[in-house]
């Protein structure tokens, strides 16, 4: 992970990944756009290259991962090289590196085999209107032809979707647009939180009294539902999956709402679904969290702690680069970011500094520029209790 300074917005949440501050590469995450809770789309209706448009394979699963680089030296911490913002230290691989080769791995399977039990499955997008889904997570009219799943076992989701058992709260999915990203349906696969780098995760399941119900709310109780989570993250969006009306009953009921990433996998779970101690990687980085920068001899660990436990960084918001600005001048200059916009207000005295972590370079050049900033003491020394917001009680 690696240092960059960024603002997020207020709305406090959970996750966090490290960085290492004063310009190193290894987390960031984009503030959200004004958006339509309601919507899908809301996320990524404006942005017009982000790489999961039109792609058949999201961009995370680029074989090789990515390799971030600790691009800056802070004061009283070993990587050296001149300070917050600075240029030197050595390149230290990406925490999920083998996770995102393992998922491209099973992605590539998965195209090839049909899995069963509500994994990877295969998906006819040229199926019945009311087995596809549409934009906002339900099914359009129903009435065209039929599709394989019209004459076998009803699909939750439809056929686009994939899936052959209901999603349950907690889920960690890897989704490939089948379209436009948030505006199509994904087609979706479980796989395991830890070991295969995942888009993103269900954060609870929405049960409705009908199909008509689940059509007409299941997305605005959704957006409600994920809200806080998706604005205390760097890069995310929010996306209801509705049952269709022929896989109602093998949903459940239930409409499914998922947190993924808007142009990179966050790469593990979020919110509530976050141990203590798990080492963060920067999508995972929520406003509000606190974790303890560790050095590891490849790089760093950033372990998820309790802020009422001693720690080192606190996540105070986010930064969004320049869109112009390279990975290497991101990560120059991450710290200096996260200074010029939360210095003043978080750190206006001696004893405490602003720090900025960015994502790593694929990430990056994927469109994940947001800087994650942290506050922390100047000494690099651990402190008890959550810093509270300035301004507020």
């Amino acid at each position: 992970m690696g240092a960059s300074a960024g603002e997020g917005p207020d709305t406090p949440g959970a996750g966090g990944g490290p960085a290492a501050p004063g310009g190193q590469a290894y987390g960031a995450w984009p503030p959200p756009a004004p958006h339509n809770p309601y919507a899908q789309s809301a996320y990524a209706a404006n942005d017009a290259q982000s790489p999961y448009a039109g792609s058949g394979t999201p961009p995370s699963y680029a074989a090789g991962g990515g390799t971030p680089t600790y691009a800056g030296g802070i004061p009283g911490r070993p990587w050296g090289g001149g300070g917050p913002g600075t240029g030197g230290g050595a390149p230290s691989p990406a925490p999920g590196g083998d996770r995102k080769r393992r998922a491209f791995v099973a992605l590539v399977v998965a195209a090839v085999l049909v899995i069963a039990g509500g994994t990877w499955a295969a998906v006819s997008l040229s199926g019945g209107d009311d087995d596809r889904g549409d934009a906002a997570g339900s099914s359009p009219s129903s009435g065209a032809q039929a599709s394989p799943s019209q004459t076998g076992p009803a699909l939750p989701y439809g056929d686009a979707v994939g899936l052959t058992e209901a999603l349950a709260a907690g889920d960690c999915v890897q989704a490939v647009w089948t379209g436009t990203p948030f505006k199509s349906p994904p087609n979706l696969g479980v796989v395991d939180c830890a070991e295969d780098w995942p888009d993103g995760q269900v954060l609870s399941v929405e049960t409705a009294t009908d199909h008509a119900d689940a059509h007409a709310n299941g997305a605005r109780r959704c957006a409600e539902q994920s809200r806080a989570v998706v604005d205390a993250l760097p890069d995310a969006g929010s996306y209801a999956v509705l049952p269709t009306r022929r896989g109602f009953s093998a949903a459940g009921g239930g409409t499914a709402c998922l947190v993924l990433g808007r142009h990179a996998a966050i790469g593990g779970e979020v919110g509530r679904f976050r141990d203590t101690g798990t080492d963060l990687w920067v999508g995972q980085m929520s406003i509000g969290d606190c974790w303890t920068y560790e050095e590891v001899e490849d790089g760093y660990k950033a372990p998820l702690t309790d802020c009422a436990k001693p720690h080192t960084e606190q996540v105070i918001g986010t930064v969004r680069a320049p869109a112009s600005m390279t990975y290497d001048k991101g990560s120059d200059n991450a710290t200096k970011l996260c200074e010029n916009r939360f210095e003043s207000t978080w750190a206006p005295g001696a004893e405490r500094t602003v720090y900025g972590w960015v994502a790593d370079e694929e990430d990056w050049d994927l469109g994940f520029k947001e800087v994650v900033c942290t506050v922390s003491r100047v000494d690099d020394k651990k402190t008890t209790g959550k810093i509270p917001t300035p301004g507020q009680v």
